[in-house]
């Protein structure tokens, strides 16, 4: 089952709950989505960082794999903090072949929430968040790499 709240930039320092009623930027933060959802400009400045491109056939957006120990952090900013998702998260090889690998992110287009940005699976395996459905709060914390 996937858990969701909205998270903006007023949330307070690593490891800390602030209420979330007052955003300026809204995302959402989902358990259940596998990628980032941006805006579309921010979308077409990634893709132009990155060398991607969209594949129809797939329906995916591609990158060479060569590239994903080589490309930036996502950033995000959360109450003036700085939270990065390594390309390592964002940069997927599934196994398509040729090279490629999945770049995972998607279009966001604001909704009846205006949601802006949506943090998926990538942002969870970089940060750890727990979720207080009782007062409508998130905490966020870095993840503990996993240990094989």
């Amino acid at each position: 089952m996937s858990s969701s709240f909205l998270v903006n930039k007023h949330s307070q320092q690593l490891l800390h709950y602030r209420c979330l009623r007052t955003p300026s930027i809204k995302a959402l933060s989902d358990t259940g989505t596998s990628w980032i959802g941006v805006p579309n400009d921010l979308l077409n400045n990634i893709l132009w960082q990155t060398k991607g491109w969209w594949d129809g056939n797939r329906r995916l957006y591609i990158v060479e794999c060569s590239t994903i120990h080589n490309l930036p952090p996502m950033l995000f900013r959360i109450a003036g903090l700085k939270f990065t998702v390594p390309s390592e998260h964002y940069i997927l090889d599934l196994n398509i072949g040729n090279g490629q690998c999945v770049l995972a992110v998607f279009p966001v287009e604001a909704g009846a929430f205006k949601t802006q940005f949506v943090l998926g699976q990538p942002f969870i395996r970089t940060y750890c968040q727990t979720y207080d459905i009782k007062n409508k709060r998130i905490g966020i914390s870095v993840a503990r790499p996993q240990r094989n």
